[in-house]
């Protein structure tokens, strides 16, 4: 009880920001949600309602599991393969306890993580750049321009969450911890198991530490072999339910998905104008603040970054700017530059707030580019 009391303690602050603004964004989002019924047509603005698209796949692994062939899409060749299994899970947990549909328990499940995930990065705000930082960093999550795929039932607050105690775990050299958030995060995305290239660099970069300490070279050794630990469960699953570890990817035809060229990728959506070249900005920036993260010495942030940002690019644009948004080292370079240019935090707060606006109206009515 005394080590809950001295950590509420230290933490009170930061515990009590996060909640305040965790409560703001739900009423930031709830608002244009009925707006969206008052003036757009929208049918409901309910939370089980807010359940949409990637939502209902995970209702569906959460309502009957993993299907055992394709059987959606008009042409009978999707299955709810794509979708990792963490985010489900714990739905599961919450529909059990409370008796609610899945619908609703996801979407709760997806609030309940956007507000730790505030307060983790905060946290990693606070220990990289000092508490002056925090609440800028708060407003980013909380307001984030695509703060919608928080509150209706999506992987992005788990995601976000994980990778930024995984930061913070990492620049405590807390290995098995490290080990342990980056294992579920490779459950939760595939993306997860490139906090591999991160976790090696921390090893190079500070060799000196275990030249000559055989125990925390084990240590971080453990850790490593944790990492891999969600994605290689999950593959194991698969080919015992459906007889192909991989087909998380290879069901990704049924959405006209496939491995390419990301810079082709890159240069032909930012040739083509309209949605593409939006979209293709995102990616373009995304690999901008990879540079501006390494020119600040922030390596492991900026290898992370560009590994999560390529990745995607290399199936596709779509999804991108949903994407960068809710990568934790995008807003670390954000809170930088920010600072740095505090201009820029005026417009980007203008540019957040309409299109935070504008898409959750477009969800809750119905908008399918909002997928």
């Amino acid at each position: 009880m005394m080590k809950v009391y001295l950590l509420w303690h230290h933490y009170k602050k930061t515990l009590t920001l996060a909640l305040l603004l965790f409560i703001f964004s739900n009423i930031f989002v709830q608002g244009f949600a009925d707006l969206a019924v008052a003036e757009f047509g929208a049918s409901s603005s309910s939370l089980s309602s807010a359940c949409k698209w990637d939502c209902g796949w995970y209702a569906s692994i959460v309502n009957e599991g993993y299907f055992l062939e394709p059987k959606e899409h008009e042409a009978g060749n999707a299955a709810n393969w794509a979708f990792f299994p963490l985010f489900p899970l714990l739905a599961i947990a919450v529909k059990n306890i409370f008796g609610i549909s899945a619908g609703l328990a996801l979407v709760i499940t997806s609030k309940f993580f956007l507000l730790i995930a505030i307060f983790a990065f905060m946290l990693l705000v606070e220990k990289e750049l000092g508490s002056k930082k925090k609440i800028l960093a708060g407003f980013l999550v909380a307001f984030n321009p695509y703060i919608i795929y928080a509150h209706v039932g999506y992987t992005e607050s788990l995601y976000f969450f994980l990778t930024s105690m995984a930061f913070v775990a990492l620049k405590q050299h807390q290995w098995i911890m490290v080990g342990f958030l980056t294992g579920l995060l490779s459950a939760t995305r595939v993306v997860g198991i490139l906090f591999l290239f991160p976790y090696f660099f921390q090893l190079f970069s500070q060799f000196s530490l275990f030249r000559n300490n055989f125990s925390l070279l084990l240590t971080f050794l453990l850790g490593l072999l944790l990492i891999p630990v969600g994605l290689g469960g999950y593959m194991l699953y698969l080919h015992l339910h459906v007889g192909d570890a991989l087909a998380f990817s290879h069901i990704q035809v049924a959405w006209g998905r496939s491995l390419s060229n990301p810079f082709t990728n890159l240069w032909f959506g930012l040739m083509e104008g309209g949605r593409s070249t939006y979209m293709a900005f995102f990616a373009l920036f995304s690999l901008i603040m990879s540079g501006w993260l390494l020119i600040d010495k922030y390596y492991h942030y900026a290898i992370f970054l560009i590994c999560v940002t390529l990745l995607p690019l290399a199936t596709g644009l779509d999804s991108l700017p949903r994407y960068v948004m809710w990568q934790a080292p995008f807003l670390f370079g954000l809170v930088l530059v920010f600072d740095r240019f505090p201009l820029l935090k005026l417009l980007g707060g203008v540019y957040a707030a309409g299109i935070a606006g504008f898409m959750v109206m477009a969800w809750f009515s119905g908008r399918v580019f909002v997928i």
